[in-house]
């Protein structure tokens, strides 16, 4: 069996499958509309009133270039924001790319850690929503193959 080439009628219909498979997934995840871990932790932190207003005190502009049709252009701010909780001041430090930056926004954090925080700009993907995102990849190099491995032992059967 192990000799047994896969045909190429079979590799199209685990395609077609695995395809199949792979669009209800997401569109159920979609539909559902997955919270990342930063969306759960503002979500508790709005619920427990655990926010205040962050300021910028400090930002840096930085910039990357390259054209004349090799193309890569971009921005890059660095911005520091301060935010005071129970009288203490504590920073915030953000990225951003290719676009301008709030000059104040929310800060939200966990009762009792002000320290551990997460602005509202800001996003951490869960580790569901990261698999995810790989699903089609590992689905074209392990999926496929196996199907097509399957397909082939069935119609050899026949």
């Amino acid at each position: 069996m192990d000799g047994m080439e896969i045909q190429p009628i079979a590799l199209l219909i685990s395609f077609l499958i695995w395809l199949d498979i792979d669009i209800i997934v997401c569109k159920n995840f979609y539909k559902k509309k997955y919270k990342t871990k930063a969306d759960k932790i503002r979500d508790i932190a709005r619920a427990k009133g655990n926010y205040v207003v962050g300021r910028e005190i400090k930002s840096k502009y930085y910039s990357s270039w390259t054209d004349d049709n090799g193309r890569y252009n971009e921005h890059k701010y660095k911005v520091i924001y301060e935010y005071i909780v129970d009288g203490k001041k504590y920073t915030k430090k953000l990225y951003y790319k290719n676009r301008g930056y709030p000059h104040e926004q929310n800060i939200y954090y966990k009762a009792g850690n002000p320290r551990n925080s997460i602005a509202e700009t800001e996003s951490k993907k869960g580790f569901i929503y990261i698999i995810l995102q790989l699903c089609p990849f590992l689905s074209v190099f392990v999926g496929i193959p196996i199907l097509a491995r399957i397909i082939t032992i069935i119609i050899n059967m026949f």
